[in-house]
C-alpha cells in the first residue's frame, strides 16, 4: 500500500557543499541553491511529506566532527522515516573508498577532512527509523550501492532501506556552471515541484525513480541507480503536484476561469499577492518561477485539492475578496469565486465554511506595526566634533494610518552609541506582547548613516535587531510625504507591482553623481537601486544620492565583509519580496554562525512615500494585562 512518512516521527537531513578552501576543488554553486529548493519541495504545505521543522539543511559544513554529531542526532530521533541527502564533490581514496567533500576538505588528507561514505552508512545503520532513504548526488556515488549491505543498514520490520545515487560506481556527476541545480537534483526537484502528469496521487520511490530515468534518458543525462529492500518502494516522497483528483475537466475549467481572475488581480500590489500566496501555501514570497500575479495564480492552479475541497487558487481568491471587502474589486472577485465553485460543484455550504475559516484566520493575525526610529543630526561646528542626533521613537499601526503614539524621547542630542543603547532599552517596553515578525523597525536617518549596521544592533532577549524584526532604513533628507506627481510615488507603485525594475550601480565610487543621474534618467522604468560591490563605509548615501533625488523608494547593498556577490544572493527575488528575503537571510546567517554570510552585511532601504505623521501624544507601552492591538 502506498503511503507517506509520518510527519511527526520522520526527519530529513540535507547536506551540501558548494564552496571549498582548496583551490583544487571547483565551486559548485548549484549545490547551495539545490539544497534550498529541495527543502522547499520536501516541506511544501500541499505536496511535501516532511514538516518544516523536521527537515534540516546543512550547507558548507567545515568541521567533520560537528557534522557527524548533527546528523547522528537527527538519525537517532527519526522513528518512522529517515532521509539523508548529500550533494557535492565525491572523492576517491587510494583504496577506492568514497569520501564526501566538506568546505575545508584537503585532497591530500581525505580521511580526516571529509565525511567518509562508510561513516554516513554507519549513522544510517544505527538509526531506529523503520524506513531509511539515502540519496547521494556526487561523482562516483554509485559506490554507495556496491558498498551498502542493506541488511546491516537497519532495514526493520517489512519496510526497508533505499539507496538512490546520481551516477554509477565510476561515473562523474555533472553540474553545469550557470545552472541553478546539479543535473540529477534538478530533475528530482522538478519532479517534486511540478509532479508527474497522469501519474498517481503519491510520488512513491518506485514511480519517482521510473520517471527520473525516463526523463534523464530522454535528455541524454547520466542515469541514476537505486537499490532497496522490503516494501520501501511503496513509500512516497510527497504528493504528485500534477495529480488530478477529478478527470472530468476540473483543471481545464479552472484554467479557463483563471484568465478572468488574473485580470482582476493585475492591479493588486505584488507584495500583497506574495503575502496571500504565503497564507495559502505556507511559504514566504513567490512560488518558484513565478514573478508576477499571473505566475502565482498559474502555479496555484496546478495544485488541485481532493474532490469537494476548495482548491488553493480558489482559496487565494477568497483571501483577495476578504482583504478588499467593501470595494468593487472585492465584490467582483467574490462573484468569480462563487461562479467557479458552482461549476466545480463544491456546494454553497463549503464556500461559506471557507469564508468563515479565512475570516477567523484574518482575525487571529496580529496587526502589523511600524516602529519608526528617527535620527536628526545636529550641525557639527568643528571638524573634529563627533556627530550627535536628536532621537524620537514612534509606534504606528499600518491599518490606522495617522494613529500613533509617541513624542521626541530626548531633549538633548545623543551620540550614535547612546542612541543604540537607548533604542535597546526602550524596545521591550514599547513592543511588549507584540509578535516580533509583525513589527517592522524603520530607521529614518541622514544619508551618511544609511549604511550603518542598524540591523546588527542588539535587541531584547539577546538577539540582534535584524533577526527579531524586519529592519530597514529610510532617507531622512526627504519629506515625509511625496507630492502626488513626484516620481517617488510612481516608482513605489512600480516596486510593488513589477519585476526586473532594478538598476545596478557601481559600488566602487568610480562614477560621478552627474553620470549616475544621467544613466538613471535614460532608463525611466527602474524602481530599485542595487550596488554591484560593497561600498566603503559611509559612502552608500553618496552613491545612492542621485537615485534618491529621482525618487528611488527601494535600494539594497552589501556592507564590507560579505562573501557572495549580491547578484547571486538576490537572484530571482522580486522587489516586492525583498523585506521577507532580507529577514530570512539575516536569520540564516545567525543560525549558521557564518560571519561572512550575506545576511550579516545586507542593507535595505524601504522608503514608502507616505510615512506616518508625527504625533503629539506620549509613547506608552500597552497597559498591564491588556493585549496589544
Amino acid at each position: 500500500m502506498h503511503h507517506l512518512p509520518d510527519r511527526e516521527r520522520s526527519y530529513a537531513v540535507l547536506v551540501g557543499t558548494s564552496r571549498h578552501t582548496s583551490a583544487e576543488l571547483p565551486e559548485l554553486r548549484a549545490v547551495a541553491t539545490g539544497l534550498v529548493d529541495l527543502e522547499a519541495c520536501l516541506t511544501h504545505r500541499e505536496h511535501g511529506a516532511w514538516a518544516p521543522g523536521q527537515c534540516v539543511s546543512i550547507t558548507n559544513p567545515t568541521d567533520v566532527g560537528h557534522l557527524y554529531l548533527t546528523v547522528q542526532r537527527y538519525a537517532r530521533a527519526a522513528e518512522d522515516t529517515l532521509l539523508l541527502y548529500y550533494a557535492g564533490h565525491g572523492l576517491l581514496g587510494r583504496g577506492g573508498e568514497l569520501y564526501l567533500a566538506l568546505e575545508t576538505t584537503n585532497p591530500d588528507a581525505l580521511p580526516v577532512t571529509t565525511l567518509p561514505l562508510s561513516t554516513l552508512q554507519e549513522l544510517f545503520a544505527e538509526s531506529p527509523a523503520a524506513r531509511k532513504i539515502l540519496v547521494v548526488d556526487c561523482c562516483f556515488s554509485g559506490r554507495a550501492l556496491t558498498t551498502a549491505d542493506l541488511a546491516t543498514l537497519g532495514a526493520r520490520e517489512i519496510s526497508g532501506t533505499y539507496v538512490l545515487t546520481s551516477v554509477t560506481t565510476n561515473a562523474t556527476a555533472r553540474s553545469p556552471r550557470d545552472a541553478r541545480h546539479t543535473e540529477f537534483t534538478g530533475e528530482l526537484i522538478d519532479l517534486l515541484r511540478h509532479g508527474e502528469p497522469g501519474g498517481p496521487e503519491l510520488l512513491t520511490l518506485a514511480s519517482a525513480y521510473d520517471t527520473l530515468v525516463e526523463r534523464m534518458r530522454a535528455k541524454d543525462l547520466p542515469i541514476p541507480h537505486k537499490t532497496g529492500t522490503g516494501t520501501i518502494e511503496h513509500l512516497a516522497l510527497g504528493r504528485n503536484a500534477a495529480f488530478r483528483a477529478e478527470p472530468d475537466g476540473c483543471a481545464p475549467l479552472l484554467r479557463h476561469e483563471l484568465v478572468a481572475l488574473t485580470a482582476l488581480c493585475r492591479e493588486l500590489p505584488l507584495s500583497l499577492v506574495f503575502d496571500l500566496h504565503r497564507r495559502v501555501v505556507g511559504r514566504w514570497g513567490p512560488p518558484p518561477d513565478a514573478v508576477d500575479a499571473a505566475g502565482v495564480l498559474e502555479r496555484l492552479c496546478e495544485v488541485l485539492a481532493r474532490p469537494h475541497d476548495v482548491p488553493p487558487v480558489l482559496r487565494f481568491a477568497l483571501w483577495v475578496a476578504h482583504t478588499r471587502a467593501g470595494t468593487p474589486l472585492g465584490g467582483l472577485v467574490d462573484q468569480w469565486a462563487d461562479g467557479v465553485a458552482d461549476r466545480l460543484r463544491l456546494g454553497a455550504e463549503g464556500m461559506r465554511a471557507s469564508r468563515r475559516v479565512i475570516a477567523a484566520e484574518a482575525d487571529r493575525l496580529p496587526r502589523r506595526h511600524r516602529l519608526v526610529v528617527r535620527l536628526d543630526a545636529v550641525p557639527v561646528l568643528r571638524k573634529d566634533d563627533d556627530r550627535h542626533y536628536y532621537l524620537s521613537l514612534r509606534l504606528h499601526r499600518d491599518e490606522d494610518e495617522g494613529e500613533a503614539h509617541g513624542h521626541p524621547d530626548e531633549d538633548r542630542p545623543l551620540s550614535i552609541d547612546a542612541v543604540r543603547d537607548r533604542v535597546r532599552a526602550e524596545l521591550p517596553v514599547v513592543l511588549r506582547g507584540r509578535p516580533a515578525d509583525r513589527v517592522t523597525v524603520e530607521f529614518v536617518v541622514p544619508r551618511d548613516l544609511l549604511d550603518h549596521a542598524f540591523d546588527q544592533w542588539p535587541g531584547h532577549a539577546g538577539d540582534v535587531l535584524g533577526v527579531l524584526h524586519t529592519v530597514v532604513v529610510c532617507d531622512g533628507e526627504r519629506p515625509d510625504r511625496a507630492d502626488p506627481e513626484h516620481p517617488w510615488r510612481s516608482r513605489w507603485e512600480l516596486a510593488q507591482n513589477a519585476v526586473g525594475a532594478v538598476e545596478w550601480l557601481s559600488g566602487n565610487g568610480n562614477r560621478s553623481a552627474s553620470a549616475t543621474r544621467a544613466a538613471l534618467l535614460r532608463r525611466g522604468d527602474w524602481a530599485c537601486l542595487a550596488l554591484d560591490a560593497a561600498a566603503e563605509r559611509g559612502s552608500v548615501g553618496r552613491l545612492l544620492g542621485p537615485g534618491l533625488d529621482l525618487g528611488a523608494p527601494v535600494a539594497v547593498w552589501h556592507r564590507a565583509g560579505a562573501r557572495d556577490p549580491l547578484r547571486d544572493v538576490l537572484a530571482g527575488t522580486p522587489t516586492a519580496a525583498l523585506p521577507d528575503r532580507v529577514l530570512d537571510l539575516r536569520r540564516e546567517a545567525v543560525e549558521r554562525d557564518e560571519h561572512e554570510h550575506s545576511g550579516r552585511h545586507l542593507g535595505l532601504l524601504w522608503d514608502e512615500p507616505r510615512r506616518p505623521p508625527e504625533p503629539d501624544t506620549a509613547l506608552a507601552a500597552p497597559p498591564q494585562g491588556v493585549p496589544p492591538a
